[in-house]
């Protein structure tokens, strides 16, 4: 896995007015669904899906903006 971090999530997105639990869903299962030759690559990807759902919950407690 690369030390790259990926982009924001779509709660995190300048201009994100509202995201839908589908995309939510989408998101932390393409995090998840990605190889992980080793133990570290895993726990990054399960830090990136507690990111993913992070911004969502905080976009939800902003009212969606």
């Amino acid at each position: 896995m690369s030390d790259a971090k990926p982009g924001p999530t779509p709660a995190a997105m300048p201009g994100a007015s509202q995201v839908s639990p589908e995309d939510v869903r989408a998101a932390v299962a393409e995090a998840l669904g990605q190889p992980a030759p080793t133990p570290q690559d895993r726990v990054a990807q399960f830090e990136r899906a507690h990111e993913i759902l992070d911004e969502a919950l905080s976009s939800a407690r902003r009212g969606g903006k």
